[in-house]
Formats: C-alpha cells, structure tokens, sequence
C-alpha cells in the first residue's frame, strides 16, 4: 500500500472454510448494472462497463470461429514482432479442444502458466502475448476470478454515525466451482486454483479522498496462506495498474497458457450442456430443412466420375452425372498406344494362344482435373455447408476412400492338349493383382435446387458392385477363339434415410442453444497497412436448438464482413488533473447482447462482434514528483533498483519475451517494421491451406510455399512454428507429413533471403475430418 495515502481497512476474513471437492472455480462477465444486477455501482468497485453476473446469467460466443485482424495503427507501431505476439496468444487459445471431451476435473491442465523472464523483468517489460491473452479470455466471458470470490453488494452507513466506523456491508460471492456441487455444498466457491481467498474491504468516505474516484469501497482478496501462490488464472488478469485491484501480470511475467480454472470457466460457458436462450449473431442466417419428407440416398462410385471426367469435356460430366464444375485444369498428356494379338503361349500345343499388348506409338490428350461444387466426399462431408446429423444418432456416415484404386487384371486364354482335334480347346482365365493410380471410394452430389441433406438416425444399408471393363479382345481366325483382357473394380456404396434441405433461409432468431463445444481463431488481415478493406467471405456451421424437449440441428450461414476482434494502438495516457495519476496501458470495448434475457434478471447473452482492443503507444512513461525537503522535482528510480519507489508502477514499455535465453523484443522496433513492409508487399502462395484428414496417409508435399515481391533477394530458407501435430516444413519450402488431428490451426511461416532479411506471417490451414 501507497504510504502518501490515507486509506481505512476493515478487516473481513473468510467467514467459512468451506469444504469444497473442488477447490477451483471462475467468474462471468457481463454488463456493468444492468437487468436484476442494478445493485452493481463504481461506488462498490464494479467497473468500467464489465460487472461479475449470476450463475444462468452469463454472456458467451456462440460461433465456432472467431476472426481477428490488426490495424494500420498497431501495424506501425509493433511491426511483424507484435502481429507474432498475437498469434501466440491465439495459439494457446486454439489448443483447448471441444471442452466436453476433457476430464471432469481437468487435471490436463496446469494450476499455474505463470513465469518470470528476468531480463524483461530488470527493464520493466509488459509482455503483449500476455495482455493480448487476458483481454481475449474476457471477450470470451470470464472475469477476475480472484477479485469476485468476494464482492460488495450493498454499503451503507447507520443512522447518526460517521464514516468508516458506522458503514456496514453485505458481501456476495461471484466466483463459481468447477463442476455441479452435491446438494450438501455449495456452488459459489472461494477457491481459484485450490488456493483459498478471503477479503479485506477498503472503504474511503468520498470521493476527495480516494485514489480512483467515484470508487468509495471495494472487496480487495487477500490469500488465506501467504506462501500460495496466488492471482494464477490468466482470468486473473486485471489492467488497472496501480490500484487495491491490482493482480497480475508484473514485469517481466509471462503466461505459457491457460490455467485450469480458465478451462473450467470456457467449458461451463461453451458445454453443449449449457443451454441458453440466446440468437445466432447478427451478420447470420438460418437454412431452413424439411423439403417434403425422407427419402433414401444411395453413394456413387468416385472412379468411375474420375476416370470419366479425367479425359471428357467438363460440360458432358456435369451432364452425365450430375454434378456441378466450378473450375477446370487442362494438362496435356501422352498416352501409349496399343493393338492386341492372339500369341501362342510356349511350350503348349498349336491353338494354345493368350492375349498380348504391342505398343504401336503414343498420342497426345487433354486431360481434365476438374473443381465440384456439389460433390460430397469423406474429405469434405464434415465442412460442406448444409451437411448435418440428426442429434443423438452416433457417427453411422461411412464415406469410403483411397488415394488408388485396387482392381484385377482379368486374361481369358484358350490352352489345347496334344491329339486333340482343331477348334476344341480349355479356355483359362488369369486374375492378377493390379494397383490403379486413381482415387476409388463413394460420393453423393446435392441437386441444384437444394442445400444440404440431414442425415437421420436408421442404419445405413450397402451393396457391394463388381465391374469388369474390358480392354481389348483379340480372334484366332483358324480356330474362332476370341481371348480378351479386362479390368475388374469392386466397389461398395451405401444408402442412408435422408431428409432435403432447401435454400430458403431467415435471420436468425432467439431460442434456446447448445453452447458450440469450441471456438477457433483465424487470422483474417485487412489487404495493407492502411487498414481500411476487408474481403468479405461466408462461414457455414451448425448449431443444436431445442425445441419442445427435443434437439434439431440447425444450419447456420455467417457473413463475416470484419474481424470479431481488432488490435489496434493508441496513445491512452489519461489526461492530467487526477492524484495519483491513472495510467492506462491498454482498453478494450466488448459488446454484450441484451436483447434476450430473462425478466428481472442480468441475462444471459451473448458477446457480439466487433471489439477492438487498444495498447498504449506512447513508449517509456516516467513518473515525477516533487521533492519533500527542497521543493525540487526528482525522478523516480529506474527498472531493477533497490529503492525504487512504488510510483514506478507507471513506466510502461511493451515487450516480448519467453522462457528462453533470447533477448527480449521491445517496442516500437525498427527492424520489424522493416520487415512488415517486406511483408505488406509479398505475397505468399498459397495463400491459405485445406487438406483432408485421412488416418495414416503420409502427404511428401502437401503445398510448396512461395514468394513474389517484397524485395527479397534468392535463395531463401523457409522455417515455421506452431505448426499442427504431424507436420513439418523443409527449409525449401515444402509442407508434408501425416496429420493427425482435424480443425482450423494457426502457425508462423518465417522466410529468410540470402542477405539475412526476414519476414513472417501469421498462417491459416484447415484439416477437414
């Protein structure tokens, strides 16, 4: 505590230590006072605009996929370095999976993530991955778990009594267990990550005579054990240095992830047991089902689309079978011509022949690699819009596939034995193994007036179909034998009870939703540094509302016309006339849906696109304050000193560091907004990645990287980090290897020229199931 204030305490201690299973717990965010939490005033410590809310009065995201973007602003001022801050925080955000697939007591995940850099430390460094990490842990809907263990709900003084020795209180808890509590115990917890909290409540009078005013009182946690190692959630995350709520993170402290109480918080929020009345976002609309009733729909054989489409003209396969071609390929290849004869076969008797090629030369053919825009395989069934399961049926789709088609290369001969008469003979047919160079398996196409199929719950049925293609056949004039040889492929389809979708759709309206299970971000930059043009493009998924007891997938389409989160700088130092002086590092907007909540009630809701958080780019920021012997300013110590004075809380410099021995990285950097112009102007190909996820199936080159513009200078060496479980990058630029794990992962591609010059972007691949 600050000795130039004049502060009074009254000391509450826990009252209960309660016996909790589960000594762990999160908090929910949501609107500052509003609905049924009016009681939640800045004069009690609530604050800003973001208050603790209620169990069944939450406020979440209910879409899959997140998109996040940086601004001219932020680009200038962090350069390349800053935009790989972000996409660390987001990599740990992406590493937490369907959140009702992890343990009830989620010992997967540490109790604590926090660590301590000292050379960030001894130079007075915040590190951006961290507070970009705890802002976007908020966007999501958890607050300070640690500061509303404990919360003041209501203040007021006793009649002809002075304040503070006649104010009295009634503290609340907002800080929630891990999981269901037995009937026995209950569900508010003053656990965070099994440490225990109680409170002391520092209470001003008016407002003259408090540091941050119009805050008079507040709850300020306190660890029961001095030695626990407290305020460990990155929920725990507060900004407003230099105040009773401070926490963390301090100088050069870093988050390595998240802890498990943050997990616990996510899950509660997104379980798709947590079922809320809520509305799909705004930009999204609904697909409406039910074109007249079930009907059965039977797989097709993909190589027999293949080998056809392969060398016809796209026109007549979409004729022919139906199907939509929304981009072609030509390539000109030469195939090897061949007649076939009757030989006789050595060592038997004459009359003995079987049938043999015999090259007569090669002609030149156009061959087709066509794009489908209806055509449903086990590489896109999983993704393709308007494609869903009736709930609670089980994984019953079977979609075969392979990369090559096994086959029998069938040949009929005629063998004679000696003294037997002309014309008479045994014929012999041969089945030999083959291997085909083309892809075999199942697929099924939507009508052109239709937008997807559900899938209903009734087994699938099979037939299994052998086909013989024949080659070629050959006559023995003398004998009127006719040998032949043929190409035999067995294929298996399936047929599934199906109801159509149609293509008429509807906003979005309020019911009741299954939380998503997980949440993706992705990357998705404006096109330069002026920030200004976003690429609009379509995201397809489907959410679970139930309806009269009953769950019914519902098939949403979002266009998503700009990021859900923007990062951005600005100069936020507060303005002069308060004492002492509040120092704003970062601030961020975060919209709350109230559209929908219960009567008299806070909620719950949902959290709406667009926020955008802000960093303080002022730079290094030095307090002074004016001598007590001499009246003569005098500068407040510098990072790591001895003595230095509590006012040193606002220097602020942004940095990024790690576990490591590198130096740390402090901004605004020089070299890394160099290199983002490098980056501005290259362009890197392919610009995004979507490759199937098929178990055990090596890839040698899944996409070869390149590189135009941006002034580098050949040959370059390719490096990446982050990249997904099963897959790696060669320094030539090629990405291969077995992936092993399905959805939407972000990594860093890093490219060096041969002057040393570097570049990294922030990539994108999509692993369909």
């Amino acid at each position: 505590m600050n000795i130039l204030r004049t502060i009074k305490y009254t000391y509450w201690a826990a009252l209960l230590l309660l016996s909790l299973a589960n000594a762990r717990a999160f908090s929910l965010a949501g609107p500052l006072g509003n609905g049924g939490d009016a009681w939640q005033q800045a004069v009690i410590g609530y604050g800003p605009t973001v208050a603790p809310k209620n169990l069944g009065e939450e406020y979440r995201r209910n879409t899959p996929v997140m998109y996040y973007a940086a601004d001219a602003n932020f680009l200038d001022y962090f350069g390349s370095n800053g935009l790989v801050a972000l996409n660390g925080a987001f990599t740990i955000l992406n590493t937490v999976t369907n959140v009702d697939n992890y343990s009830q007591m989620l010992t997967e995940f540490p109790l604590e993530t926090r660590h301590l850099n000292y050379s960030a430390m001894v130079l007075g460094l915040d590190d951006l991955k961290t507070y970009t990490l705890g802002n976007m842990v908020q966007q999501l809907g958890l607050e300070n778990p640690v500061q509303w263990a404990w919360a003041l709900h209501d203040r007021v003084q006793s009649p002809g009594s002075t304040c503070p020795a006649g104010m009295e209180y009634l503290v609340v808890q907002r800080n929630y267990d891990i999981s269901p509590s037995p009937l026995t115990q209950f569900q508010y917890s003053p656990y965070v990550n099994d440490v225990l909290y109680g409170y002391v409540i520092n209470e001003y009078c008016t407002a003259a005579a408090s540091p941050y005013p119009p805050v008079l009182a507040f709850t300020t946690p306190t660890s029961v054990d001095p030695t626990a190692d407290a305020y460990s959630p990155v929920a725990a995350w507060r900004n407003d240095r230099g105040t009773e709520f401070q926490t963390v993170p301090g100088y050069g402290e870093y988050f390595a992830g998240l802890t498990r109480d943050d997990v616990a918080g996510l899950r509660y929020l997104i379980s798709t047991n947590n079922v809320l009345y809520e509305s799909p976002p705004a930009d999204a609309f609904v697909v409406l089902t039910n074109i007249g009733g079930p009907t059965f729909l039977t797989t097709s054989n993909l190589y027999t689309l293949y080998t056809f489409a392969q060398t016809n003209n796209p026109g007549v396969t979409a004729t022919t079978f139906g199907v939509t071609v929304t981009a072609t390929n030509y390539g000109l290849e030469y195939i090897t011509n061949y007649t076939y004869i009757l030989q006789p076969i050595n060592g038997e008797p004459a009359g003995s022949d079987t049938v043999v090629p015999v090259v007569t030369g090669t002609t030149p053919v156009i061959v087709y690699t066509n794009t489908y825009g209806n055509v449903i395989t086990n590489g896109n069934f999983t993704t393709f819009p308007g494609i869903s399961q009736a709930p609670n049926c089980g994984n019953q789709i079977v979609l075969n596939y392979s990369p090559t088609t096994s086959a029998e290369l069938e040949t009929i001969s005629t063998n004679k034995s000696y003294g037997e008469p002309a014309g008479t003979g045994t014929l012999t047919t041969n089945l030999q193994p083959i291997t085909l160079n083309v892809p075999s398996g199942e697929y099924f196409t939507l009508p052109p007036s239709q937008c997807g199929w559900e899938f209903l719950c009734d087994a699938p049925g099979y037939n299994i179909i052998t086909t013989t293609n024949l080659i070629a056949t050959a006559t023995n004039a003398a004998t009127g034998f006719v040998g032949s040889i043929s190409v035999i492929t067995t294929f298996t389809n399936h047929t599934y009870f199906v109801e159509p979708l149609n293509c008429s759709d509807e906003a979005s309206v309020p019911a009741l939703y299954q939380g998503v299970g997980r949440i993706q971000f992705v990357q998705a930059d404006y096109d330069s540094l002026v920030g200004q043009s976003f690429e609009p493009f379509t995201n397809s998924y489907t959410m679970v509302m139930i309806t009269n007891s009953t769950a019914q997938t519902v098939n949403v389409q979002r266009i998503v016309t700009g990021p859900d989160v923007i990062f951005s700088a600005l100069d936020e130092v507060s303005t002069l006339g308060t004492y002492p002086p509040v120092v704003n590092i970062e601030q961020s907007s975060i919209n709350f849906d109230q559209a929908n909540i219960l009567a008299g009630l806070a909620g719950p809701g949902t959290i709406i696109p667009t926020s955008t958080i802000s960093f303080e780019k002022v730079g290094p920021i030095f307090y002074n304050q004016t001598g007590a012997m001499d009246g003569t300013p005098f500068f407040t110590d510098l990072p790591g000193d001895g003595n230095a004075s509590s006012y040193y809380q606002f220097y602020t410099v942004w940095g990024s560091f790690d576990g490591t021995t590198n130096d740390p990285v402090v901004y605004p950097n020089g070299t890394s907004i160099a290199d983002l112009e490098s980056e501005v102007l290259a362009q890197i190909t392919p610009p995004t990645l979507t490759i199937p996820l098929t178990e055990n199936v090596y890839y040698p080159d899944i996409a070869t990287f390149t590189v135009s513009g941006g002034g580098f200078t050949a040959p370059y060496t390719w490096t990446a980090t982050g990249l997904p479980s099963g897959l790696s990058l060669t320094t030539g630029g090629v990405l291969q290897g077995t992936p092993t794990q399905a959805g939407v992962f972000d990594f860093t591609l890093i490219l060096t020229d041969s002057l040393g010059r570097s570049a990294q972007w922030g990539y994108t691949i999509t692993i369909n199931q």
